[in-house]
């Protein structure tokens, strides 16, 4: 790691002192617990700082020193991540395959996760341009469709060394999962900060859900080969997606006890939160001043309408365990049914005083309107 840092950095950082090995292994378990808080899309048990790439191991140790209150580590973090952006970038220039590790990968969103909401514009700018390149080798890769995927189970008779390598593959093939997941909820999370377009459409998202937590973090390949074959509900007898979940309207309460089901029901509410966007942007064309007055595709708009936002309520008692980000999202998407975000951030300046007034007199219009009532409640 010293020197990855040393000759990434070159003579553009001074580095008098480095961080002891027991310090390193404190921050690096830290930001893998950091990830372990949400979807958990790092495996701690398998995890090996030895066989490792040095960027994930820096990417992990700069994760870990954001979530201190000490300012010295604080920015000790944010350097390293700069250092882990430039060596991930040379990693690809010197060997374009390395574009297919899952370390690679793991670092990559690693870093994309702490920049793209750190508050350092510069920061956040590079990383919301760098999500394009990890969404596109992940989709070129095949990991949002099912086909990419085999399903592993262990067997009463398999020898522990077999064990031990069906657990391996099986934790790989879960990581990708949990990695492409956590991607499209990044880049929701970032659509809707940013008010743009999502990169991933919720229809490619065929992958199958996670296994759920307590088989994914089991702590050995003999914890794992016992929790699967003594309950039998954990094995997923259909395969569940996003897509599926989308396509079927079933409530995610409803769901069979193999998958995660809080990531399931995240995962749904963003793909909802998709449609969102796409209702809105057809708002945006029918209701608009220069559109044709065509009767159908308003009643369309309004039954769509009718459909999301029904969707959405019936979601509150499934999102009640979920975490803060995921509530605040759900009750942003009920809010954005019924208020012109864009209206609004032009309002606040987005786009300068002139435009700020024009929106003023748009929602001085809404704001005697029933969509503005419900929008405020």
């Amino acid at each position: 790691m010293f020197r990855l840092v040393v000759t990434t950095a070159d003579a553009k950082v001074s580095v008098p002192t480095f961080p002891s090995a027991q310090c390193l292994d404190i921050l690096v378990k830290v930001g893998i617990a950091k990830r372990l808080e949400t979807d958990a899309w790092i495996h701690p048990y398998t995890f090996s700082s030895e066989q490792s790439r040095p960027e994930l191991l820096i990417a992990l140790v700069a994760a870990g020193c954001v979530c201190f209150g000490v300012p010295g580590v604080n920015r000790t973090g944010l350097v390293l991540l700069e250092i882990a952006r430039v060596a991930l970038n040379k990693l690809i220039e010197d060997d374009n395959s390395n574009i297919r590790d899952l370390q690679y990968l793991q670092a990559s969103m690693i870093w994309l996760d702490v920049c793209g909401f750190c508050g350092h514009k510069r920061k956040m700018e590079i990383a919301e341009s760098n999500l394009q390149p990890l969404v596109t080798a992940l989709r070129r890769f095949g990991k949002f469709d099912k086909a990419a995927y085999q399903t592993i189970a262990p067997a009463a008779g398999d020898s522990p060394e077999i064990i031990e390598t069906k657990w391996r593959r099986w934790v790989h093939e879960e990581s990708y999962k949990r990695l492409a997941y956590h991607v499209f909820e990044h880049d929701i999370m970032t659509a809707m900060a940013k008010h743009r377009q999502p990169l991933i459409s919720y229809a490619e998202l065929s992958l199958p859900l996670p296994a759920t937590r307590r088989l994914w973090l089991a702590p050995s390949s003999e914890e794992w080969q016992k929790l699967y074959l003594e309950d039998r509900t954990l094995i997923q007898s259909d395969v569940q997606s996003v897509r599926s979940l989308l396509a079927s309207h079933r409530p995610t309460l409803c769901l069979p006890e193999g998958i995660d089901h809080g990531l399931a029901t995240t995962m749904h509410l963003y793909g909802v939160s998709a449609q969102t966007w796409e209702y809105n942007q057809q708002a945006a064309l029918i209701g608009g001043q220069n559109s044709d007055d065509d009767p159908s595709l308003r009643l369309w708009l309004q039954s769509r309408h009718q459909s999301l936002y029904g969707r959405l309520k019936s979601m509150t008692e499934s999102l009640q365990s979920s975490s803060a980000t995921t509530c605040l999202s759900h009750e942003y998407q009920m809010m954005s049914l019924h208020v012109n975000v864009d209206t609004v951030m032009r309002f606040a300046g987005k786009c300068g005083e002139v435009e700020a007034h024009c929106a003023y007199q748009d929602l001085k219009v809404w704001s005697g309107e029933k969509s503005a009532r419900t929008a405020v409640w």
